[in-house]
């Protein structure tokens, strides 16, 4: 696979993954691509914006160390689990990566860790912080419970709604944009418990407003916003996210560990592998 020029990133490797794969759910696709110490932040943006990706991993490797940067094609993302876990994938493909991966990130360095036979990023062990939100949701004629922010290093708006109401729900992304302003937060998140599962559906300003197939930090916000809303547990907790097709679905696991951390995992599929095209763009 040959993907044209990026100024700054001619030749370099690219890894495309589908990241939280499963039975009835294709999973999101991602880009790995590796950079060196002098690559500027400005051509990851631009190489984010090319591709397409709903999320790219900028991956560099410095004496051991191995540092991700992640772009949307909108916007540098602080903390995103699934570039993490398609690095991890690439990393233990090339055998650059042992059980444990400690990856800095521009929220410091955060552990992804292999669990029986799928990766899982762990996410803080501070306190997962929840507050009521203040603003009012872009859900008109919905009926719903009133919304809960979860920070777990993106703040997030989470309500709970019915099985067939979070079906049926579209929201505007523009609506989104300006209700997520607003509230300070990063995205909409929908959810509705099933006997042996969790619904989730996630409007996000990392895609412009709309609707994520897969967001690790939002399931991984979950375990909070369910025992803040009555109907939190200890024990591991499968994610359906995403609306229509299996090409616009993901799966996802969470499993809360001691303390306060949060591990969420899923399975990763290798696509395709190439580098960036050296030409110039037209």
């Amino acid at each position: 696979m040959v993907i044209r020029a990026i100024p700054g990133l001619s030749g370099n490797e690219l890894w495309q993954v589908r990241v939280f794969v499963g039975p009835d759910a294709m999973g999101n696709v991602t880009g790995v691509v590796t950079v060196g110490s002098g690559t500027r932040p400005d051509d990851m943006a631009a190489g984010a914006r090319l591709l397409g990706y709903p999320e790219t991993a900028f991956v560099r490797q410095d004496a051991g160390s191995v540092h991700v940067t992640s772009y949307s094609p909108y916007e540098r993302l602080r903390l995103c689990t699934q570039t993490l876990l398609a690095t991890e994938h690439v990393l233990r493909s090339r055998r650059t990566s042992g059980a444990k991966l400690l990856a800095g990130t521009d929220v410091g360095e955060v552990p992804v860790r292999r669990y029986e036979d799928m990766a899982y990023v762990v996410l803080t062990g501070e306190r997962t912080r929840v507050r009521a939100a203040h603003s009012r949701l872009p859900l008109d004629g919905v009926v719903h419970d009133d919304a809960l922010v979860v920070d777990t290093g993106r703040s997030r708006s989470y309500v709970n709604l019915s099985a067939d109401t979070l079906e049926a729900v579209w929201l505007d992304p523009a609506a989104v944009l300006s209700y997520c302003a607003a509230e300070g937060v990063s995205g909409i998140c929908l959810v509705a418990r099933l006997d042996n599962a969790v619904r989730l559906r996630v409007f996000t300003t990392s895609l412009a407003g709309a609707e994520d197939v897969a967001t690790g930090g939002a399931a991984g916000g979950l375990p909070a916003f369910l025992a803040a809303t009555g109907g939190g547990s200890r024990r591991p907790v499968l994610v359906r996210q995403g609306h229509g097709t299996a090409l616009t679905r993901g799966e996802l696991h969470v499993r809360p560990l001691d303390g306060a951390e949060v591990a969420v995992g899923g399975r990763v599929v290798a696509v395709s592998t190439g580098r960036l095209d050296p030409c110039r763009l037209p």
